[in-house]
């Protein structure tokens, strides 16, 4: 089973940055126009109490704009995986700070496998997106010029805020994240619960079938099957208190089990976790720039503007 490890670690690197590199990245017109943040406040927390009034989708959209305008956070990650037999256990940070082109992010996860030692990392000083990879096998240094990703967001989306919101919502740190869980999964499943003494709200989203679709059809597969290393669900814990309304205490990708479609449990296959979430802290942009040293850099702009449906051949 050595052979899969640097395939589980490939794989739960790239679920946690949004399917960055050659992996599925939605393109900008499948995001949604973001509506007004707003906090939920609710009542006291029940435990999995479906609640049939709540819209999951619009849920995830108001998270998102939430973190947007966040000036200055940080949550310390835990991830665990569990892929090919294997159980891989990673550890981490996030960072972002700033208001509209200025924000900046730092992501840094570490996953430790039979005595070696993986590590991503994700810089934005502002003007790239650095992606350092770091496995068994080498080195990758990347980046993205981010100047040509707001420029061509502009050209696309001549509305000053969408631009802004959307060239973020492609691009940034956990608001990325949770605007491209919502472009390609529909969340119909919403629940009350509680994380400790913090009210959430449990949301569990499916693939949208033209995204389903896609994936069967890119890796040759029959209907309703996806290979090993993708979920087939993902369940969302949302905070439904006024402290951070909507934050993103937990995010799981799920696998249903068995060979048997119909019936099979959904088991968690990677499991991200965000805690100790503070705005209490001192940022400041010099602890965002990237030393790339004399490492060989891969640019990786035109190959993410076509992804996004922002290059010349849209």
């Amino acid at each position: 089973m050595k052979y899969k490890l640097p395939i589980v670690i490939v794989a739960a690197a790239s679920l946690l940055a949004v399917f960055t590199s050659d992996r599925l990245v939605p393109r900008l017109t499948s995001f949604a126009r973001l509506p007004d943040a707003s906090a939920e406040s609710g009542s006291a927390a029940g435990q999995g109490v479906v609640n049939k009034d709540a819209d999951g989708q619009q849920l995830v959209q108001q998270a998102t704009a939430q973190l947007i305008r966040e000036e200055v956070l940080q949550a310390n990650i835990q991830q665990q995986v569990s892929l090919y037999g294997q159980q891989l256990l990673g550890t981490g940070q996030y960072r972002h700070f700033g208001v509209g082109a200025n924000k900046r992010l730092r992501l840094e996860l570490k996953l430790q496998a039979a005595g070696e030692l993986t590590s991503l990392t994700q810089v934005s000083d502002g003007r790239h997106l650095w992606t350092r990879e770091d496995f068994p096998s080498g080195t990758t240094l990347s980046r993205i010029d981010l100047r040509r990703v707001r420029q061509a967001t502009e050209q696309r989306q001549p509305d000053a805020d969408a631009a802004q919101s959307g060239s973020w919502m492609v691009l940034g740190g956990l608001p990325r994240l949770l605007a491209s869980l919502e472009a390609q999964f529909q969340f119909v499943s919403v629940s009350e619960s509680s994380l400790g003494n913090t009210p959430v709200w449990v949301i569990v989203g499916s693939w949208k079938p033209q995204q389903l679709a896609e994936l069967q059809t890119r890796f040759k597969r029959p209907a309703g099957v996806l290979p090993e290393h993708l979920p087939d669900a993902v369940r969302l814990v949302l905070g439904r208190d006024k402290v951070f309304p909507l934050f993103p205490y937990e995010i799981q990708y799920l696998k249903r089990s068995g060979t048997d479609r119909k019936g099979r449990e959904l088991i968690p296959m990677v499991t991200i976790q965000l805690r100790k979430v503070t705005r209490r802290v001192q940022m400041e942009a010099s602890q965002f720039e990237y030393q790339r040293g004399d490492q060989v850099v891969i640019d990786r702009t035109d190959k993410f503007l076509s992804q996004v449906g922002l290059g010349q051949d849209r």
